[in-house]
């Protein structure tokens, strides 16, 4: 009796955890709706995890502009042990690292431009090396480091946390990354999927905080979803949901990075859009850089090129919201931080193509985090990680 009683506390202890892990911050009623557990065994649950120390709890209303009557809610949360972590964003065609404390407060940031796709080793030593600088300029000790976790753009093997299609991200295929990184820094480092660790940031920190059910889209070099499902990240049998820059379209000719013709990304990515700016007078002249695509919203030729690449984009994800219902669609990524004329493109096309009551129920916003997304979703991940260890 007393080992029954035993494993139901520690099987209750353990969702308690994991929602906590996944959501970041719950009150007691969302935490049992979550899991499923009564609200008497949520209340024992929360009861010992707080006593323990692994759990904290925060007035939910203390940031309220307008004071609520009646009691008041407080939100739950993972204790945050003392220490940093840092969180790294290999892009395409950079790498962004930042060190942060348990508050997920920012204390040192940096990035380099690489061509992470084609030179996998490469981008890893300039992770290390951004790390030891930042460390520096933290004035952090490596030995107060908890974790470190990274984006990666491509589809990871679930298990084995390695890229996985033998098409893309050639120079990562089998690569064991978070271990060459652990090697080098001697510390803990954890790897996902660049757009999961999108939504991951926006779920935590930005627009994605209000939802559960959302998709959030990471268009820049490449096109891919972070799929959220009950609060859940959804990622898939092995790992690859959400790789909707290889969805075909019909007429479309470019040949893609993974073999095939007329893949979305081939047809909408920034170089893409660069390339159709080439022809306007937005293109460089004499080898000088190309604005960036925020001042190019602000031109009417380059809010039609911007708009036209949200419309083909949306043409794609109103098919996702007619699958899965989302609540809000978040757009990031460089093409999604440049302004309105791309939002409002991508709307048009939800609106036209999904069913007439599934777009009239989804909101679609811009990345509240920015360019800065799957960066702090890293961090986020690394504070997750160090909580539960």
């Amino acid at each position: 009796m007393v080992t029954r009683i035993s494993a139901r506390r520690d099987r209750t202890r353990q969702l308690l955890l994991g929602e906590l892990g996944r959501r970041g911050a719950l009150t007691r009623t969302q935490l049992a709706a979550a899991t499923g557990l009564s609200p008497s065994a949520t209340a024992a649950g929360v009861a010992d995890l707080l006593a323990d120390g692994l759990m904290s709890e925060d007035d939910a209303t203390r940031n309220a502009a307008v004071p609520r009557r009646g009691r008041r809610s407080t939100q739950l949360t993972l204790a945050r042990p003392s220490g940093h972590v840092i969180g790294i964003d290999f892009g395409h065609m950079h790498v962004r690292v930042a060190v942060a404390d348990t508050t997920a407060a920012v204390l040192a940031e940096a990035e380099r431009s690489l061509d992470v796709d084609q030179r996998a080793s490469a981008a890893i030593a300039a992770a290390a090396d951004i790390i030891h600088e930042l460390l520096g300029k933290a004035s952090v000790d490596r030995g107060q480091v908890l974790c470190v976790a990274a984006g990666v753009p491509g589809p990871l093997d679930r298990d084995r946390k390695v890229v996985s299609s033998p098409t893309i991200l050639r120079s990562w295929i089998d690569l064991p990354a978070a271990d060459e990184l652990s090697r080098r820094l001697g510390l803990p480092v954890i790897i996902d999927n660049d757009a999961d660790m999108g939504a991951l940031g926006e779920k935590r920190y930005g627009a994605g905080r209000d939802y559960d059910d959302f998709l959030y889209i990471d268009a820049s070099h490449g096109i891919g979803a972070g799929i959220v499902i009950n609060g859940h990240t959804y990622r898939g049998a092995r790992g690859l949901a959400g790789e909707i820059g290889h969805t075909q379209l019909p007429g479309a000719l470019n040949r893609c990075r993974c073999g095939n013709q007329g893949c979305l990304e081939s047809v909408i990515s920034v170089p893409e859009v660069r390339r159709q700016l080439a022809h306007t007078h937005l293109g460089s002249v004499d080898g000088t850089a190309q604005p960036p695509l925020t001042e190019v919203a602000a031109d009417p030729v380059g809010a039609r090129v911007l708009a036209d690449a949200g419309r083909i984009i949306g043409r794609v994800v109103a098919d996702g919201c007619n699958w899965i219902n989302p609540e809000a669609i978040i757009l990031g990524g460089e093409l999604g931080a440049s302004g309105p004329p791309f939002a409002e493109g991508f709307r048009e096309s939800v609106d036209r193509y999904a069913q007439p009551a599934t777009a009239a129920a989804v909101a679609v916003h811009t990345a509240a985090l920015g360019p800065r997304s799957v960066l702090m979703g890293a961090i986020a991940a690394a504070l997750d990680r160090a909580a539960r260890h």
